[in-house]
């Protein structure tokens, strides 16, 4: 039992090739929600359509369009296959943490802890799940989505990210909901990943037939000579922001505030 030597060695060797197993799905994981949030969608739509170019001119709503339904992919499979294996791992794990602590195994500690950042890999894995296909986007508006991706972002990558809305009524055009939500996503993920940012703000405002996002952090702002048009991430921001009747707009304030602007168009359905 594991009460011998060799059995409490065989254990904690366990133990670490669960623990080396979870940080390779986590690395995953992080993988999957920095290439969907850089925009590599659409340059890998772009990279594959090259040489059918004389078949079909890809327009910029059909190429985002692609990106979406590859992100709502993504997200499925975050949800229903790794999800779903990362609860049966939770089970095992669980039923070994009872059986040990029934016969009165100094390992039951060992086993626990494993249970312990099983369950943080999978609020890990529907966070990111959450983040590729809002479900509040459709089923409660945009200001409610922007507020679960502050929050998220909060909890995935412990920064202060808060949403303000400022806004009397709801987007109700759905396109323009999309991305505007994917604008701020974008955003959010380059103040992080690139502007190392710690404090995040997101507000949407409008004012009669006028609306504006915006999302401020005190991150590092670009460079003076800094090419807007050379990263595909931004090209996708302002693309979206064309596509809604808006412009994108990156300036650093006096006050070393790093502020992304997108005032848009307000349209019926």
């Amino acid at each position: 039992m594991c009460n011998s030597d060799e059995n409490k060695r065989r254990l904690l060797a366990e133990r670490e090739a669960l623990l080396s197993q979870l940080d390779q799905m986590q690395a995953e994981i992080a993988r999957l929600e920095a290439g969907c949030g850089s925009g590599s969608f659409v340059q890998d739509c772009h990279s594959k359509t090259a040489s059918a170019e004389h078949k079909h001119i890809y327009s910029a709503d059909e190429l985002l369009e692609i990106e979406a339904r590859e992100r709502r992919e993504v997200g499925q499979n975050l949800h229903d296959a790794l999800g779903q294996h990362l609860v049966g791992i939770l089970w095992l794990m669980q039923s070994l943490v009872r059986t040990l602590e029934s016969e009165g195994s100094a390992c039951a500690s060992d086993a626990q802890e494993i249970v312990s950042v099983v369950k943080q890999t999978i609020e890990l894995t529907r966070s990111l799940a959450q983040s590729l296909r809002p479900v509040e986007l459709n089923e409660l508006g945009l200001a409610s989505a922007l507020d679960q991706l502050a929050s998220t972002t909060s909890k995935l990558f412990r920064v202060a990210c808060h949403f303000k809305c400022d806004m009397k009524e709801a987007i109700n055009n759905k396109t323009t909901a999309e991305h505007v939500y994917r604008i701020a996503q974008e955003s959010i993920t380059n103040a992080i990943k690139h502007s190392g940012a710690k404090c995040i703000l997101v507000t949407l405002s409008s004012k009669g037939h006028h609306a504006a996002l915006t999302v401020e952090h005190d991150g590092r702002g670009f460079p003076d000579d800094y090419d807007m048009h050379q990263g595909m991430g931004l090209r996708t921001m302002a693309c979206r922001a064309k596509i809604i009747g808006g412009v994108l707009d990156i300036e650093t304030a006096q006050e070393g505030k790093v502020v992304v602007s997108c005032p848009f168009i307000l349209e019926e359905n």
